[in-house]
């Protein structure tokens, strides 16, 4: 760590350059621009210094609101403890900025003496009892991540049994370890299947924006583009244009080899403990993400924290539970298990909190309290807050009264936590009540302008109300602004717990929540405008509880082709079934009928890409599509419809009804007369042909296909001709055209790199891997190979067929040694598909 000069303000300490910020012996972390505006005010004290003063050195090369400023000494009066009315540190100058008012020395890093003990914070310390064991087994895992074997530890049990408790203290012990950057990220129960990799963004976001992690950034940014991308906050405006445009189309695998490299890059020169809250409510993605971190073997100084409800998981079918068990197989993960406390658990708790010298004085009150409470922390800490604001503290002497009101008094002591937090709820004014309920509509995290919607009352209200009841810890903790397209820029709040949440919103009358959660979705769609894609899972969410399923359903849609885009295929696919859900609950019509065609053509491609081309999900998607179109008497969404189904018949090896579907197609392209349909209905029917070795019709074919081809028809079907120059160089070659077959194949690649289109780029090096393989020529065979592999990457799809390739091509160069697995029966294809000539026909079907 370098030296420099100090900034000592009692009980606080400012490292400019090390860029950290203590109290006491804790350091406090916070966001780079806050930290920046702390260092400028303190730097300066005493003086005025003005709003633009600060806009001028703390974002002099970007231009943001004249708001930010205040945000950010929003988040230093918070971390300072600072009150604005009553300053201690911070002081308000109406209209015209800030002064720096504490008295500010500096000291040099070695006038600390190392040896004294720094003073004690005054914060409040997580109170953690009865996990003396569970604590000792974390941390000796710990040891181990510090030797380079990384660790998957997931902590369990039940709602208010600690858990997040039980992890910050052990965060808070890993200071005395030596150097280790922590980062946390927080699921949240959302809506259909949840936003791709939600949590571990989270973490990363709020990582690479503390003081002093320009390293994060550019770990990030070597190890994980295509992540960076979606961390706006890591980049500017011009930096989040220029990377989305590179990393349109990307793939499950890509992420995930992206993480797991970045993830040990990061913990390559300081160790790296990643806490992942509340998975039960993970999105599937992220739990894909652990496993495959859990299953690499190379040495790392990486430990993954991740906090679950086992009962919930299991209630909602979670994909959590069925990853547990596959890495429990294989001891690929720990598990610490939280349990109730028992009695003497509940008299070292009072012990501790009302600092007692000895625990005798509360040997008749904690059984009362145990018998209350079963052992729950969380309710046990509600019962004791009962207990002191009803004049009954432990600490008064008296505990035979506490003891007897407990006993004496059921109504007034709850037996669950439901009904401890409802009778907490009532207590609140009528505001406060209100402003909560509007909160659990939202969701555990929540923007007071959203709740400012559903309570149709002005946003300054909902803030102070919400502030009033976080510094009384009342339910909801502050959570940092947050700010939509549109310019607004609102407080962000969380409850305490999920319970409350959860709790709240089961107070409401159905009739109140579908009001509310149309306000909200109103307000939410307004203020994303252009941008509503970003938010679209939540959007749709709030329109189905509206019982308003028209704007659900488009809603949805766009989740899924965000989702498409991104590559989480696991959650278009349920995104698209929600959709034909809420499509089937509509009245019959044809403009009902013509959306599901739309979704059940997308799905059935999402399925055709993440399961298989025969897998028969696949199959009844696109069978549902071909009845609806019929019905219809729609051409080309039929012709459309043929050709998604002649792929399954291609990729199940049903030759002779891809064939038959191939030309019914070719008619309804016929009928329509478009170029684009000609061109793909004959270039998909000659793929079949190629297959069933009726090579004469399948270039004759390819031939009228390069004919209709036009290089600026982007539709779907025009794309699908591609690569006909390419695919005519298999049967050239087989009719005895070896150097006809090398011309068509050049001309095909440069057609196919001109278009750029990943999935039809694949193709044609799939063709070139084939012919080069029939020509003997290891060396172009071996380069098809290679770049088909590039694809597959971002098209899974291609995996199969790129590794038998390689093996061919390897062979061809005597290499039979490096071919390894690449030509077992079926490679590496996904379940269902089948391999060589017949799988590839099946690709390009």
């Amino acid at each position: 760590m370098a030296n420099g000069p100090i900034h000592v303000f009692p009980p606080f300490r400012l490292d400019p350059v090390n860029a950290q910020f203590w109290r006491g012996d804790k350091e406090i972390r916070l966001r780079r621009k806050t930290f920046d505006v702390l260092r400028y005010l303190v730097d300066h004290p005493g003086e005025l210094v003005t709003k633009a003063a600060l806009l001028d050195a703390v974002w002099a090369e970007v231009i943001v609101s004249d708001s930010m400023p205040a945000t950010c000494v929003a988040e230093l009066r918070k971390a300072l403890g600072d009150e604005a009315k009553t300053p201690r540190f911070i002081e308000t100058v109406h209209r015209r900025g800030y002064r720096f008012i504490s008295d500010v020395k500096i000291a040099a890093t070695q006038e600390l003496d190392p040896e004294r003990p720094p003073p004690a914070s005054n914060g409040l310390a997580p109170m953690v009892v009865g996990r003396e064991q569970e604590m000792e087994q974390l941390q000796d895992w710990y040891s181990h991540v510090l030797q380079g074997q990384r660790r998957v530890v997931f902590v369990v049990g039940e709602a208010g049994i600690g858990k997040t408790t039980f992890i910050q203290s052990f965060l808070d012990s890993l200071a005395q370890r030596g150097a280790v950057r922590v980062s946390r990220g927080q699921c949240v129960e959302q809506y259909g299947s949840g936003e791709r990799y939600m949590p571990v963004l989270e973490a990363l976001s709020r990582l690479g924006q503390e003081p002093g992690n320009s390293r994060v950034i550019e770990l990030l940014n070597r190890f994980a583009p295509t992540w960076l991308s979606q961390m706006p906050a890591l980049q500017t405006p011009e930096e989040r244009a220029r990377m989305q445009a590179q990393n349109e189309d990307v793939t499950r695998n890509l992420m995930l080899r992206e993480m797991t490299e970045a993830l040990e890059a990061l913990a390559a020169d300081v160790p790296l403990v990643l806490v992942l809250e509340d998975l039960h409510w993970s999105d599937f993605s992220t739990l894909e993400l652990i496993s495959a971190v859990a299953r690499r073997t190379e040495s790392a100084r990486l430990l993954i924290v991740g906090s679950n409800r086992p009962v919930e998981a299991l209630a909602y079918e979670h994909p959590l539970r069925t990853m547990s068990h596959e890495l429990g197989l294989h001891r690929y993960y720990e598990e610490l298990s939280l349990k109730l406390l028992n009695e003497k658990d509940v008299t070292s708790y009072l012990a501790r909190r009302f600092a007692a010298d000895s625990p005798v004085k509360f040997d008749s009150l904690a059984p009362a309290i145990h018998a209350r409470t079963d052992g729950n922390p969380l309710f046990m800490v509600s019962v004791v807050d009962y207990l002191v604001e009803a004049g009954l503290s432990p600490s008064s002497g008296d505990a035979g009264a506490a003891v007897e009101a407990l006993r004496s008094f059921g109504l007034d002591a709850p037996r669950s936590i439901r009904e401890m937090i409802e009778r907490n709820l009532h207590q609140l004014q009528a505001e406060e009540q209100a402003v909560l309920e509007g909160a659990s509509i939202v969701g555990a995290e929540f923007s007071a302008a959203s709740v400012a919607a559903a309570l149709e009352r002005p946003q300054r209200e909902v803030e102070a109300c919400f502030t009033r009841l976080s510094r009384q810890k009342q339910f909801v903790t502050a959570n940092g602004p947050v700010e939509w397209p549109d310019g607004t820029v609102a407080a962000g709040f969380r409850f305490h717990h999920a319970l409350y949440q959860e709790i709240i919103y089961d107070l409401l009358s159905p009739a109140d929540r579908m009001d509310l959660h149309r306000l909200i979705a109103a307000r939410e769609e307004t203020g994303y405008g252009e941008r509503a894609d970003e938010v679209a899972t939540e959007l749709a969410h709030h329109y189905s509880r509206a019982n308003d399923r028209m704007k659900a359903i488009k809603y949805l849609r766009q989740a899924g082709r965000r989702a498409v885009r991104r590559g989480a295929t696991a959650e278009a696919e349920n995104h698209y079934r929600r959709t034909i859900e809420l499509l089937t609950e509509l009245p019959e019509s044809a403009a009902r009928d013509h959306q599901e065609i739309e979704v059940q053509m997308a799905l059935g491609t999402v399925l055709r890409g993440s399961r298989s081309w025969s897998h028969q999900e696949t199959g009844r998607a696109f069978a549902r599509a071909e009845e609806l179109a019929r019905k219809l008497g729609e051409t080309d969404q039929l012709l459309r419809v043929l050709m998604g189904q002649k792929s399954v018949a291609d990729g199940n090896g049903q030759f002779k009804l891809a064939l038959d579907l191939g030309t019914l197609a070719l008619l309804a392209a016929e009928h329509s007369r478009d170029r684009a349909a000609l061109c793909g209905a004959h270039a998909r029917l000659a793929a079949t042909l190629m297959a069933c070795a009726q090579f004469t019709e399948a270039r004759d074919h390819l031939e009228l296909a390069d004919s209709f081809y036009h290089e600026d028809n982007r539709t779907e079907l025009g794309a699908m001709g591609i690569d006909a120059l390419a695919l005519a160089a298999i049967p050239s070659l087989l009719l005895g055209f070896p150097d006809r077959a090398r011309q068509l194949l050049q001309a095909g690649l440069r057609r196919a790199q001109r278009r750029d289109h990943p999935f039809w780029l694949g193709v044609a090096h799939m063709w070139g891997g084939m012919v080069s393989g029939f020509l003997r020529d290891a060396d172009r065979a071996l380069e098809h190979a290679q770049a088909l592999g590039r694809v597959a990457a971002r098209q899974p799809v291609f995996q199969c067929m790129a590794d038998q390739n390689m093996g061919r091509a390897l062979m061809l160069q005597g290499r039979w040694q490096e071919r390894g697995g690449l030509l077992a029966p079926g490679g590496s294809a996904p379940q269902g598909k089948r391999p060589a000539l017949a799988y590839a026909m099946g690709q390009a079907g």
